[in-house]
């Protein structure tokens, strides 16, 4: 790990995962974010699992340069090169990684929000734009399988991107076991999807849609960059009982502040329907369109220009 961080002092580190780093390198003319897997041997003492874990997350890495490369929408993050085996710098040791060279971002919206630097207008913007980015990436029958507010990257103020696609599927062409096997869950992670994670283990288990999925863990996170709370604990009285949920302090504490900034009553309760509709269950979940023209959006599209 220390040589790791040795070779990249010249780089500045954005985002780090069990075997992964994200930097942002300045160039000549342009800044670019280097997206790297660096060989698990550093991490693992077990050559086998080593190899596995290496292997993987570089396919994962190879599988988001080819399905970016074919995607061309202004609110999905541009790739520029793949290079499969080199060092990342030269100069420095002789550590092997896979790399990802994209499109400069600022920060990703998880860190935008936890600064406080966000309001309800920008976050609706934003989401505004990643929902579409959304609607795009399932009218090419990929799912992106991985939506979170650590994978939407803020290039400006006014624009957003959706990133990280080493996890997208395409139904056409792959298993929807062998693409959930090696996946750990997470707090976006849909019913359908853990269900699936409990009872793969006994060999019986249901297929699921991973587009509907995807519409639920973007719902996660527009509740969880409007409300600063995750919903996982809170799901099951959302679903049961929806009118004692919304009387929740957490949440009465985001209306009354809203409120204050003159939000729009109406704003808020189109707000709470769509967050039921997208994560209601899978059989009852709206779809990607339904959540792209959901009142919400309209609304706000119309109230545009107002204190909101």
């Amino acid at each position: 790990m220390q040589q790791i961080n040795q070779i990249a002092d010249h780089l500045y580190l954005i985002q780090q995962g069990n075997n992964s780093y994200i930097h942002r390198q300045l160039g000549e003319s342009d800044t670019v974010v280097i997206k790297s897997v660096f060989h698990a041997q550093l991490f693992m003492e077990d050559d086998s699992a080593c190899h596995s874990v290496h292997q993987r997350e570089c396919q994962d890495l190879q599988n988001e340069w080819k399905i970016l490369s074919q995607l061309n929408h202004p609110n999905i993050i541009k790739t520029q090169q793949f290079i499969p085996n080199h060092q990342l710098d030269p100069a420095g040791g002789n550590l092997q990684c896979c790399s990802l060279f994209l499109e400069n971002a600022s920060c990703d919206l998880h860190t935008l929000c936890k600064s406080n630097e966000t309001s309800f207008k920008i976050i609706i913007k934003y989401f505004t734009q990643i929902s579409i980015a959304v609607e795009y990436l399932h009218s090419q029958y990929i799912a992106h399988n991985d939506i979170k507010l650590e994978n939407m990257l803020v290039i400006d103020r006014n624009v957003i991107k959706l990133a990280d696609f080493g996890f997208s599927y395409r139904p056409s062409y792959e298993d929807l076991l062998s693409k959930w096997l090696p996946r750990t869950l997470t707090s976006y992670s849909s019913p359908e999807i853990v269900n699936f994670r409990i009872n793969v283990v006994d060999g019986e288990y249901d297929e699921f849609c991973l587009f509907a999925s995807d519409v639920y863990a973007l719902t996660t996170a527009l509740f969880l960059a409007v409300f600063q709370l995750w919903m996982i604990q809170y799901y099951q009285l959302l679903i049961n009982q929806p009118d004692l949920f919304w009387q929740l302090d957490f949440i009465q504490k985001v209306d009354s502040q809203l409120m204050r900034e003159h939000t729009p009553k109406q704003l808020l309760e189109n707000l709470k329907d769509l967050i039921e509709g997208g994560l209601a269950d899978e059989y009852n979940r709206i779809t990607i369109q339904e959540f792209v023209n959901h009142e919400f959006f309209k609304y706000a599209k119309q109230i545009e220009g107002e204190q909101i």
